[in-house]
């Protein structure tokens, strides 16, 4: 009797911790497959960010240089942020192993001998640094945006500047014009003079 309570009691244990470690390992998995999406939609909003930044690099280049310089600079800094950002990812994806993220996920601390922490920078939650590398694309894109608004202005200077000139121009060649025009009619006015002196010298003889 005792025996065979025995093995209905083994066989329970052995049918819940199997049904409770399946469930376990499922869970694991979504956790590992949620992380990789994590990473990718980073990975992803980095390489549409670079892409920004290209393009803001070569509208630095297509424009005069004094005009060039709020954005050329923008876009240098905006590329080093960028580069920081691509660096922390990097390190969290390195730490979603089996090793890493898996255990700073589930709160089991570093992993490794003589680690000591276990909580440190680089081994935050990688949600945390997923928050913190999307506050920095946000203001990175606010930083772009300040940029592109300066540039807009001094394009709009520029465009001022040069509608001016060439109203000033336009008045210029007119009063040349005029001036060409009051020269001819002097020169004209001349000539008349020295006909009439001449005439009136032949006359009073």
């Amino acid at each position: 009797m005792a025996a065979a309570s025995a093995q209905a009691l083994l066989r329970h244990f052995d049918q819940e911790f199997a049904d409770l470690t399946a469930s376990i390992r499922s869970k694991l998995r979504r956790l590992a497959d949620e992380q990789q999406r994590s990473f990718s939609d980073v990975d992803a909003a980095l390489c549409e960010a670079e892409g920004v930044v290209k393009r803001a690099e070569a509208d630095a280049r297509s424009l005069p240089a004094e005009h060039a310089r709020p954005l050329a600079a923008r876009a240098k800094e905006a590329r080093s942020e960028l580069a920081a950002l691509r660096r922390q990812l990097e390190q969290a994806a390195g730490a979603a192993g089996p090793s890493g993220s898996m255990r700073a996920e589930l709160g089991l601390g570093g992993g490794g001998g003589g680690g000591g922490g276990g909580h440190s920078g680089a081994s935050s939650n990688p949600r945390d640094r997923t928050l913190a590398m999307n506050q920095r694309l946000q203001q990175t894109s606010a930083r772009l945006q300040q940029g592109r608004q300066q540039l807009a202005e001094a394009e709009a200077t520029g465009a001022q500047l040069l509608s001016e000139l060439h109203r000033q121009r336009e008045v210029i060649q007119g009063t040349q014009q005029t001036l060409d025009d009051a020269g001819g009619e002097l020169k004209a006015g001349e000539g008349l003079l020295k006909t009439m002196a001449r005439r009136a010298k032949w006359f009073f003889g």
